[in-house]
């Protein structure tokens, strides 16, 4: 449930950065850490909060980035329920800062 809530968090803050949010035509979300939110939920929770607001139509783009292990400084795309490095297997430290984060782009920009 705390993926909901990130989810929330960036499409309501890339929302505001738009003059119109009914002119928006797509919104992009980056899961800047993996290890807390999947790029599956991502989209769920997205398309349920867009069709809340009547914003269906909003086309979604998801995109995980890679983390580096602090280990071996290899680039990982840990998981929610595997957070380790691809590489080592050594765990991946969670980042500080919001899970994920949104951009929306508008027709009137």
């Amino acid at each position: 449930m705390h993926e909901a809530r990130a989810v929330s968090a960036a499409v309501e803050h890339a929302l505001a950065d738009v003059p119109a949010p009914e002119a928006v035509s797509t919104l992009r979300l980056e899961v800047h850490d993996p290890t807390r939110a999947s790029a599956e939920a991502v989209r769920f929770y997205a398309a349920a909060i867009l069709r809340e607001r009547g914003l269906e139509s909003v086309e979604v783009h998801v995109e995980t980035l890679a983390m580096t292990c602090e280990l071996c400084g290899a680039a990982a795309l840990p998981t929610v329920t595997n957070p380790l490095c691809d590489a080592c297997g050594a765990p991946m430290r969670r980042l500080p800062g919001p899970a994920v984060e949104g951009h929306a782009e508008s027709e009137l920009r």
